[in-house]
């Protein structure tokens, strides 16, 4: 979020974010993120699990929305379409919570991540109440006619009304998370090939990559490594900043090009020099 909005000074909530999104959303002072999550039970706990890769083909976003609406009596529900599991809920009071983003929560004990604050006991018992809700709706449905079937959700993202500048970052984005974000905060969208071959004075870029063990992914990944330290050495780009998440574990690293050579690792596999420095 901070890479987004590098002239705001106080932090931003991505709900505050998302809520950019509906006009409708700017007349509540209040926001949670809702998203629709499966528990499932463990041997001295529950788990909270984050959907795999949903799409709107697979998950009746008007349906759980529907359902969303008889337990927030009052709230605006914005359902996110980049990010099909997402909701967005408008409130007229502070939640006066301190949730666990599902990022983190994920696959975490239930007991550990629960959210804190004055009011987090009526915001626990929300989730259990829709949680009965969406187990009663979906044992009324036939498995084949809808994969993608949660059973509950997950409350984070705090934030308030809040006034947002539009970003000037220039996004590669492949995650429905972050294609989201960007367009919520007027950032450009591109490919990496735009970024990386730009000829004119650039502008701060972010690139969203999926990285797997699989050999083509990793030549993929060491290939635009090596692309961007070279704009990093030729001075096109003056400082290149990268993160691994695996895992809900999140590993950074910058470096400058006058920084390259405490780092650099003559392999040939930048992916490795890019894991070593993260470690």
């Amino acid at each position: 979020m901070e890479q987004l909005f590098t002239h705001q000074t106080n932090e931003i909530a991505i709900s505050t974010l998302l809520a950019r999104m509906n006009p409708e959303l700017s007349t509540y002072s209040h926001y949670l993120c809702c998203e629709l999550v499966d528990y499932s039970a463990g041997m001295n706990d529950v788990f909270m699990h984050r959907l795999k890769e949903p799409v709107n083909a697979t998950l009746d976003s008007k349906r759980y929305a529907s359902l969303l609406l008889e337990s927030f009596d009052g709230a605006l529900i914005h359902h996110v379409s980049e990010w099909p599991s997402l909701f967005v809920l408008g409130l007229n009071e502070d939640p006066e919570i301190s949730s666990t983003p599902a990022a983190q929560a994920h696959r975490r004990p239930l007991s550990t991540v629960l959210p804190a604050g004055s009011r987090s006991q009526h915001w626990i018992a929300k989730m259990n109440e829709i949680q009965m809700l969406f187990h009663q709706s979906n044992e009324n449905l036939e498995n084949d006619k809808m994969p993608t079937k949660p059973n509950g959700v997950w409350l984070w993202g705090e934030g308030h009304l809040q006034e947002l500048q539009d970003s000037h970052l220039l996004i590669s984005a492949q995650s429905p998370e972050l294609i989201a974000i960007s367009r919520a905060a007027n950032a450009t969208l591109t490919s990496i090939d735009q970024i990386l071959n730009a000829e004119s004075t650039p502008i701060d870029a972010l690139i969203d990559i999926h990285i797997t063990e699989d050999k083509s992914s990793l030549d993929k990944a060491n290939a635009l490594v090596t692309r961007s330290i070279g704009l990093l050495k030729s001075g096109h780009y003056g400082r290149l900043k990268v993160q691994l998440i695996q895992n809900s574990i999140s590993l950074e690293t910058s470096c400058t090009k006058y920084m390259l050579h405490k780092f650099w690792l003559k392999t040939g596999k930048t992916i490795d020099w890019i894991r070593n420095a993260c470690n």
